[in-house]
């Protein structure tokens, strides 16, 4: 049985990736564009009442992604479908997914009801970057992770003494998750204070990184800061080849720029759940995986 996937304008390449791959989905045809003075104008031209459907989109900057996605969702339910399946390769908002400090928002607990209340029926996301996020859904949600493709591509590098690195005690669990993925038994992590929003203070080191190849683990970067700070601490440290498994590269910021000009590291692989590798050609440092087999996986 063949399904409709309809999408957003987040992913253009994933979603032709999805299509071809899946023998269970048919690009569904919907109209996503603008009134006059700006607001978003969605048309379904399938019939879809009483069917099963699947919507592709992310949720990344700018914020257009996220009504996008929602007006999507909310325009399949009030026309009939039975079941909403939503595809979510980068669920943005996610950071805030506590109060940390008074007068904290919670934009992720907010998101989650948001895309509910559209008329969500079940959630496949990404590498999510709180596990707080699944709690906050009450429709059924599956978080698929990256560590398996991205750990497959390292290892046609057949890299010899290697430690894998959590940039932070938050990344501590995942990078433990990749090591083992990668059969790595040596670990180290990096202890770190963030004076202001969005920078990074490097404080100490947990393990031996001196004359080895380090493969810096993390679900995202927006800055680069980060991984920067840290690539520079562990050169300074005596470490050889700096390397970086990263699910989600935030490309609406600096990242790309500051992590291009960064010398330190030598190369970095990344998923397509924002990016793509047409946004790469040519620039070697850089190597996209698709994250299409995963989903379809799932379906």
């Amino acid at each position: 049985m063949k399904y409709y996937l309809f999408a957003t304008h987040s992913n253009p390449n994933l979603l032709n990736e999805l299509v071809k791959k899946s023998n269970k989905l048919v690009r569904g045809k919907c109209k996503i564009s603008h009134y006059k003075d700006g607001e978003i104008l969605v048309h379904i031209d399938e019939k879809i009442k009483g069917q099963k459907v699947f919507v592709l989109g992310s949720t990344f900057p700018p914020a257009e992604n996220v009504l996008e996605l929602i007006i999507l969702i909310n325009t399949l339910r009030a026309n009939g479908a039975k079941k909403i399946v939503a595809l979510i390769p980068y669920f943005g908002y996610g950071k805030q997914d506590r109060i940390k400090y008074s007068g904290d928002a919670m934009s992720a607990k907010l998101m989650a009801k948001i895309i509910e209340d559209a008329g969500a029926s079940e959630i496949l996301a990404l590498d999510l970057h709180s596990q707080r996020v699944a709690e906050y859904f009450k429709v059924k949600i599956t978080e698929l992770q990256a560590k398996t493709i991205l750990a497959k591509a390292l290892k046609k590098l057949q890299l010899k003494n290697l430690v894998v690195l959590a940039p932070d005690l938050g990344a501590d669990e995942r990078s433990k998750k990749f090591a083992k993925e990668l059969g790595v038994k040596n670990l180290a992590a990096i202890k770190k204070h963030r004076p202001r929003v969005d920078e990074a203070l490097v404080i100490n080191l947990k393990g031996e990184i001196k004359n080895k190849n380090i493969i810096i683990v993390d679900d995202m970067s927006q800055t680069g800061g980060t991984l920067t700070k840290v690539a520079d601490f562990l050169k300074a440290k005596g470490a050889k080849d700096i390397y970086v498994a990263l699910t989600h590269l935030v490309a609406t910021g600096p990242v790309v720029e500051n992590l291009k000009r960064e010398k330190n590291i030598k190369k970095i692989f990344t998923t397509n759940s924002i990016v793509s590798a047409s946004d790469f050609k040519g620039d070697k440092k850089f190597e996209i995986i698709s994250v299409a087999e995963l989903f379809v996986n799932h379906l």
